[in-house]
């Protein structure tokens, strides 16, 4: 688990899969000083886990979802104290309803996916480019295609998993091309499997072991950091 954060918080920030998904933490590498009054954009925030996030360490966000944020969400961030920290807003990521060059920091996790189609992530990203200020930072976490053992229990198992366009790893120099600097890295093989708790937990433990053995397009967790060309 992540230094930085309590056990609790990591639960209420990640939600599901929370040992591979927190690593993404040490990759982005967030420092208070860097994020405190920076004015950031979450998206497709639902719960408002990675809203909460920015918000602990002071940064100014906009929780948005494309049918806005659960009263769950909004509870969490008052139980924390840092609901005067945000504001909500209902959102389309591929017609964001804000201004060219406006947000510091942009930040999501597993949204891409669910657009299920490559021309809409492309739009999206491209969305995300335009409110991104010049020197501004994208920060996100997403599902990976994976092994061809991810990709059949998926079909098998999970109930959108026909219809979920997962990203491929190569991918993700073409999707991102915009950004002038770009930073990725990927984790996780057996956690995945974990349909209990506890199993969840052991393939987890066991996953820090193994991911530097895994080739990056067979691991299911993409990590990235991209910046925007401060011009």
């Amino acid at each position: 688990m992540n230094k930085k954060f309590s056990k609790k918080e990591l639960n209420d920030i990640f939600e599901w899969d929370v040992i591979n998904w927190s690593k993404v933490l040490d990759f982005w590498d967030l420092v208070e000083p860097r994020i405190k009054d920076k004015r950031i954009l979450t998206i497709g925030e639902r719960n408002g886990g990675l809203t909460l996030l920015f918000a602990l360490q002071h940064g100014k966000v906009t929780s948005t979802d494309l049918n806005g944020i659960t009263e769950q969400g909004k509870q969490l961030h008052k139980l924390y104290k840092v609901d005067r920290l945000i504001e909500y807003k209902n959102a389309d990521v591929l017609k964001l309803p804000f201004e060219d060059n406006c947000f510091d920091i942009v930040s999501f996790k597993s949204v891409l996916g669910g657009l299920r189609d490559r021309k809409k992530q492309t739009y999206a990203v491209d969305e995300i480019y335009r409110v991104l200020k010049p020197g501004g930072i994208l920060y996100f976490a997403e599902n990976l295609k994976a092994s061809k053992l991810h990709q059949f229990l998926r079909r098998k198992f999970v109930r959108w998993g026909d219809s979920w366009l997962y990203l491929d790893y190569e991918e993700k120099e073409v999707l991102f091309s915009k950004f002038e600097m770009r930073y990725f890295s990927s984790y996780g093989f057996l956690g995945i499997f974990g349909y209990y708790k506890l199993l969840k937990y052991l393939l987890s433990f066991f996953d820090q072991f193994i991911n530097p053995f895994i080739p990056a397009r067979m691991r299911y967790i993409l990590f990235a950091k991209c910046i925007k060309q401060n011009k």
